[in-house]
């Protein structure tokens, strides 16, 4: 009830929000006959319940998000690089920029993609630009100890 496919998010039933450019959700564009899909969701919320991002086995997510509807991939690198353009034309927020930074680092995380590889290193670059001091490898390492941690439970 109430639940809009065209303006809240599949996953979590809230609203999206087109602030900083709407690069906070993904609609999936898969055709089915003469229509698209059309649901959105929130990459936060995706990436959360390992809809989006690096996984291997059951989805085999190379830096891509997987449909809740209609189990379609969609490729990742052009909305995570929105992520990097948007938060670089924020002018004062560090704490939104910093959280659309790591978001992109999650989903580019462990890709096989050269493209993606690149780009995090982009992102690690900007996120070491916020926070003087901050090598840019302790930002990658970050995301990984993340990952296995989820495994690790997983497999217990």
């Amino acid at each position: 009830p109430k639940f809009c496919r065209e303006c809240c998010c599949i996953l979590c039933k809230k609203a999206v929000d087109s602030t900083h450019g709407g690069n906070s959700y993904i609609l999936c564009e898969e055709k089915h006959g003469d229509n698209i899909c059309g649901h959105l969701c929130h990459l936060e919320c995706a990436f959360q319940i390992y809809k989006a991002g690096t996984l291997r086995g059951v989805f085999d997510l190379d830096a891509e998000y997987f449909c809740w509807r209609c189990n379609a991939k969609t490729k990742l690198i052009s909305h995570v690089n929105k992520l990097l353009l948007a938060s670089e034309a924020i002018d004062s927020d560090d704490d939104v920029k910093e959280k659309m930074l790591n978001l992109g680092i999650n989903l580019l995380r462990g890709s096989e993609k050269a493209a993606a590889k690149e780009l995090m290193g982009r992102i690690a670059l900007a996120m070491s630009k916020l926070k003087p001091g901050t090598n840019t490898e302790d930002i990658l390492n970050v995301a990984d100890e993340v990952r296995a941690h989820f495994f690790r439970y997983m497999l217990c």
